[in-house]
Parts: structure tokens; sequence; C-alpha cells
């Protein structure tokens, strides 16, 4: 009986709760422990914070977000880039946001996606932050669309209101890694899209982008621009895919993204929600793996067939995310392409309170998936870093650190 209830009451918090749950019985089954354990364990060989990299850049740096699973609109991640701003003591934004409808190069009427650009600095304007959020949704809901019905019809109306919640969100969302693993066109509009999406961070300036309309952008110019020595892409859920998938995909592509200048340059991938494990093992391996001391140590055989300097991989994972997973030992060289020079760091970390059910300690997945922007350990982590030198330096006192060599 306790795990017939357990089970429902996890179901309903993972579907944002059910009204059939009084408030006060919820409250009654599911008590807060005397102790929330949170725990946060980091396993790295130290990786820059985006104040290290923004210092490496004479005080600017760029970061492109590539959302996950569930429909999204421009905006979505508004919050975090005010966040990350004001942590890194830029209390000044630009009004005007820029808006750019993206277009394919090769196919102008496909639908890509969409980029919003924001702009912080600080008083002296001697630092800034621009900060890119690229939108896939539009490209997933054009094909659910084709499901909706099963959210009206004659099944929807006969089922039990449970089961009613779970197909919703399984037609919503859950469907979406589907149709980027297994519809063709949609996965490469997808990563057209996050293509578009550097190419304007990486080869243009703030003021070379239009305020708004529909754009393409086009990488043959990217060596007349000041390029940084850093960028960083912040992920959530399946972008942690997405972004490995785009970057592989340059690595392929002809000598314009594998000029001298692209070589230099550092990528740090802060991954909330890390999936790479399990898209891994449903999709086809790069062309090129096993190979990255053939690639990225300086005088090996083939360095200058890199694509770039490094690919520092920080995977954030909760134990209690049911969607999320840590990277294992050695996945780099099996399932990465060896061309973008990974290095990888796993943090697991409890971004949901635990919560005592029963005299069993449980945690909401849905926000062991969602809450790591609200948890001050992860902001900490991503802003600050962590030296090599003196890992377990504040402020990152809520966490335990192990050297990996």
């Amino acid at each position: 009986m306790k795990k017939t209830v357990f089970f429902m009451l996890s179901l309903c918090l993972l579907l944002s709760g059910c009204a059939s749950f009084g408030r006060g019985v919820a409250e009654a089954i599911m008590k807060p422990a005397e102790k929330n354990l949170g725990e946060c364990m980091v396993f790295t060989e130290g990786f820059d914070g985006i104040r290290d990299i923004m210092e490496k850049n004479n005080g600017r740096v760029k970061i492109l977000m590539i959302h996950g699973i569930g429909k999204k609109s421009p905006g979505h991640s508004s919050s975090i880039a005010a966040a990350l701003a004001y942590r890194l003591g830029l209390n000044t934004e630009i009004k005007n946001h820029k808006d750019i409808i993206l277009q394919s190069n090769n196919e102008p009427n496909a639908d890509i996606g969409h980029l919003r650009a924001y702009k912080y600095y600080n008083e002296t304007n001697s630092q800034e932050l621009i900060f890119y959020e690229y939108t896939w949704s539009s490209i997933a809901e054009r094909i659910k669309n084709d499901l909706s019905y099963d959210n009206y019809d004659l099944n929807a109306e006969k089922r039990t209101d449970i089961n009613k919640k779970i197909k919703t969100f399984i037609n919503d969302t859950v469907i979406e890694p589907f149709i980027y693993l297994g519809n063709e066109q949609a996965r490469n509009d997808i990563l057209t899209g996050v293509s578009q999406a550097l190419c304007w961070a990486v080869g243009k300036n703030w003021e070379d982008m239009p305020s708004d309309g529909t754009y393409s952008c086009q990488s043959g110019n990217i060596s007349n621009v000041e390029m940084l020595s850093e960028y960083v892409i912040l992920t959530h859920s399946l972008g942690s895919q997405i972004s490995i998938d785009t970057l592989e995909n340059l690595a392929t592509k002809t000598a314009e993204y594998r000029a001298d200048k692209t070589k230099k340059i550092n990528v740090t991938i802060y991954m909330f929600a890390n999936q790479l494990p399990a898209i891994a093992i449903a999709s086809n391996k790069p062309n090129i793996t096993g190979q990255i001391d053939k690639y990225c140590k300086e005088n090996a055989p083939l360095f200058s067939e890199r694509l770039m300097d490094t690919t520092k991989i920080i995977a954030f994972s909760d134990p209690n995310d049911i969607l999320s997973y840590s990277i294992p030992s050695k996945f780099e060289n099996k399932y990465i392409d060896s061309r973008i020079c990974p290095e990888i760091s796993n943090i697991l970390v409890n971004v949901a309170p635990l919560s005592s059910i029963f005299g069993s300690m449980n945690a909401n997945p849905l926000e062991a998936h969602l809450n790591y922007k609200n948890d001050e350990r992860v902001i900490n982590l991503i802003i600050e870093g962590i030296s090599s030198d003196t890992p377990q330096a504040p402020p990152h006192e809520g966490c335990y650190i192990t050297t990996t060599k």
C-alpha cells in the first residue's frame, strides 16, 4: 500500500500536482527532512568559471544558451542571464535586445529557430556579457502537431485523470528526444540553427547584429572579426547532446571552420541535467573517436586537424533527476569526436530538496531536472570555476571536490 501511495504521489509531483490530493494530506505524507543532505560532489582536473573566462578575454564573455525538452518561447533564459550578469557585477543592461528569426543559408524558407541576444556591462564599460539564447521549440512543435489529436479525441476522454496527465506529458515533452533522434529533417534544422547561432556569437560583434528580422549569418566573414579566445555554451537536458552534435558537425565542415584562428578557441560547456550517455547509445558514433591524443596534444601527428583547442564539458546531474546521467570514465574516447578535444568534469549535486515519505528519503524528480539554475552552489561553480591548484578554496565550501588526473 505504501508503495502504491508513494507511486501516485510521485506522479502527481512529476506532473506538477494533482488536484485530488488535498494540500494538508500531501504535507502530512511528505514532510521535510530534518536535515536536507543536499550533497554536492565534484570530480574534475579543474575548470574555468565564467569570471576566469571573462578575464582571459580582457573583460568580455559570450554565452550561448541551448534549451532542452519542453516547449519554450523566446525569453526563456532571461532570468539566468540576469542572474549571471548580477554575479559578475554587470549592473547595466541594454534595454533593446536583439531578436533574429534564423535563416538557413541553403534552405531560406526552413524554420531553424530563433535567436535572442542580451548585452550587460559594468559602470566603466570595461566588462561585458553578451548572452545568446537559441530557441528550437518551433521546430519540434510543428511535428508534434500531428499527435495533438491524442490529447482531445475519444481516447483522451476515456482516460483516467492521472493517465491523461501522463499521456499529455509524454505527447508534449517526452516525445521530443524521439523527434531529434528519429526525424532527420528536424535534427538537421536544429543543428543548422545552433550553427547559425554560433556564427552570430563567434563571427559577429553586437553592433553587427540587426535588431530584429529574418537573417542568415555568413560564416565566411569570420576571419574579419576580433575573436575571443574562450567561449561559453550553457545547456539544459537534450541541449547537451545538441551542443556536442553541432561541434562535431562543424569538425567535418570545410576549412572556413577549421582556420588557424578557430583552432586556438577554447569552449566551455556547462551542462545542466546532462543527457550525453543516454543519447549516445541511441545515436551513430562519430567517425573519428579514440584519437584524442593524436589531435589534441601539441606536436601530435594530427594536431593541425583539430577543430578547436579544447572543449571542456562540465556535466551537472542530480542523482534524483530521472532524465539525467553522469558521464562515465572513457566516455569521451568512445562517443565524442576526437577533433573537438573534449575534457570532462562530473558534478553530482542535489538541486531538489530531500523530503521524507513514510520514513524514506525522496525528492521530486521534476525539481531535480529543472532546479539547477536556482541552486546557489551550481551558480557559484559556473561563475568561479574550480582551480586545479586550490580546488577546496571558497566559494565551494558546500561541495566535496575530488581532483582527477
